[in-house]
C-alpha cells in the first residue's frame, strides 16, 4: 500500500516537472516575474552634442513622433546605462533650430506619450563694442547667464558670465585690453543651458556674433620743457590720474605742478617718484590710443649751504665769495641774484651754472647789494634719447640773504 501511494507522489512530481520544464521552453512562464512597464521618461538634453536621453522604463522599443502623434518611428541611439536606467542617446542634430520643435516618445509596452520642446535658437543676440569705455554692450541674451567668446583666428572658447561685477568678465576685459595693441576680430555665441528633462529642456546655444575691436593708434608724442617744468600736452590728449583711478582730459601744456603736485620736495623731504600715463582720448569713431609713460623721478632736496654744505658764502674785504664744493660736471649747481624788491619766480629766473667744486665767484656791494637773495638748486636735466637720460628736475631752492659786514 505505502509503495502504491509513494509511485503515484512521484508520478505527480515528474508531471509537474515535465510541463514546468516546456512551459520554460516555450517561453510561456516566467521562473522570476519582470517587472511592470512604465512610460519613457526625459534626461539630458545637450545642445552642444545635440543629443537627448530617452529612458526605456523597462520597454524594449522606443518611439517617437513630430507631427503630433500621427506617425511614429523606432527612436535610434547608442544604449547606455547609468544610475536611472537603461536609456537611448538619441540623436536631434536634424531639429530645425529656427522654431520650437515639440517631440513626443512612447514606449511598447507601455504607450503612454510624454511630450518634450526643443527651443529655437536665440537669433537675437546682439554685441557691440564702446570705443570710449572699452567695454562691451550685449543684447537679446534672453535669460542666459553666460557667453562664449573666441578670437577668429582660433577655436579655443571661454565662457564668461554676462555680470559686469564678476571675476570672469573682469578677467575677460584685461584679455581685450591686450588684444587691442594690435586689434583683433571676436565672435561671441550665448552658451546653452542644458536641459534635465521634459519640465525643463533648458536652451540652444545662440547665434554667433562677429566684433571688431580696433587697433589702437600710436601714442602721443612726449615732450618736457625743464624751465615751465611743463608737458607738451593738447587738448585731445587725456592724462591717467592715479588718485581718481580714471583717465582725465587735459588742457594745453600742463605742468608737473598740476598733473604730480606730489613729485616736488617739500619739508626738506625728496618727492616722490611718479609715472604718467598720456594718451589720445577716443572718439564715437576711434579707440583711444596707445599710452606712453613720463618717469619723472622725486625732486631733490635744497643744496646745503654753510661751511661744509654745497655751497659756502664768505666776505672777503669788499667782496663777497662764493664756492660750489657740491657742483660737479654731471650734476651742476645754478644760482641767481634776486635784489631786494624782487620777487623771485623760479619758473622765469635767469639761472647760471657752475659746472665744478673748484669754481668760486666774487660780487661787489653792486652786484649783489644788501638785502639781495642768492638762490641756489642743483641743475636738472632734460629727457635725451640720444644721451639715454630721463627727467631729472633742478632740485628744491634755498638762498642766502646777503648782509655786508659793517665797515670798519
Amino acid at each position: 500500500m505505502k509503495k502504491e501511494i509513494l509511485k503515484k507522489i512521484l508520478s505527480c512530481c515528474a508531471a509537474v516537472l515535465a510541463i514546468a520544464f516546456v512551459l520554460i521552453i516555450a517561453g510561456g512562464c516566467d521562473i522570476v516575474q519582470a517587472a511592470d512597464p512604465k512610460p519613457v521618461s526625459i534626461g539630458k538634453i545637450d545642445y552642444d552634442e545635440l543629443t537627448i536621453q530617452v529612458y526605456k522604463n523597462d520597454n524594449a522599443i522606443v518611439y517617437f513622433s513630430t507631427n503630433g502623434r500621427k506617425n511614429w518611428l523606432e527612436a535610434d541611439g547608442e544604449i547606455k546605462t547609468d544610475s536611472t536606467g537603461s536609456y537611448i542617446e538619441m540623436d536631434i542634430s536634424w531639429v530645425d533650430p529656427k522654431s520650437d520643435v515639440k517631440i513626443y516618445f512612447k514606449g511598447n509596452k507601455d504607450e503612454t506619450a510624454v511630450d518634450v520642446t526643443i527651443p529655437k535658437m536665440i537669433n537675437e543676440f546682439r554685441v557691440k563694442f564702446d570705443k570710449v569705455a572699452v567695454d562691451f554692450e550685449f543684447d537679446g541674451y534672453g535669460s542666459c547667464k553666460k557667453f562664449m567668446w573666441r578670437k577668429t583666428s582660433d577655436y579655443n572658447w571661454t565662457e564668461v558670465e554676462f555680470d559686469k561685477s564678476s571675476a570672469s568678465y573682469k578677467a575677460f576685459l584685461k584679455n581685450i585690453e591686450n588684444l587691442r595693441f594690435k586689434g583683433c576680430k571676436l565672435i561671441f555665441c550665448c552658451i546653452q543651458t542644458i536641459g534635465t528633462g521634459a519640465a525643463d529642456p533648458g536652451e540652444r546655444l545662440s547665434n554667433e556674433v562677429k566684433v571688431t575691436v580696433p587697433k589702437q593708434a600710436e601714442a602721443p608724442l612726449i615732450q618736457f620743457d625743464m624751465k615751465k617744468r611743463a608737458v607738451n600736452t593738447k587738448e585731445s590728449w587725456e592724462y591717467y590720474d592715479a588718485k581718481q583711478g580714471k583717465w582725465v582730459s587735459c588742457s594745453k601744456n600742463m605742468d608737473l605742478d598740476t598733473l604730480a603736485p606730489e613729485v616736488f620736495s617739500t619739508g626738506g623731504k625728496k618727492g616722490t617718484d611718479v609715472k604718467i600715463k598720456f594718451r589720445f582720448f577716443a572718439t564715437d569713431k576711434k579707440a583711444a590710443s596707445k599710452s606712453t609713460v613720463l618717469y619723472v623721478p622725486g625732486q631733490n632736496t635744497a643744496p646745503v649751504i654753510g661751511e661744509s654744505g654745497d655751497v659756502t658764502f664768505a666776505f672777503d674785504k669788499k667782496k663777497l665769495k662764493v664756492t660750489f664744493p657740491g657742483a660737479s660736471s654731471d650734476i651742476p649747481i645754478e644760482y641767481c641774484v634776486v635784489k631786494k624788491g624782487y620777487a623771485f619766480d623760479e619758473k622765469t629766473a635767469v639761472w647760471k651754472t657752475v659746472k665744478s667744486s673748484k669754481k668760486a665767484l666774487t660780487f661787489s656791494a653792486s652786484g649783489a647789494p644788501e638785502g639781495s637773495k642768492i638762490y641756489v638748486r642743483f641743475a636738472g636735466a632734460n629727457m635725451s634719447k640720444v644721451k639715454g637720460t630721463d627727467i631729472r628736475l633742478a632740485s628744491a631752492c634755498a638762498y642766502y640773504e646777503v648782509k655786508w659786514p659793517d665797515k670798519t
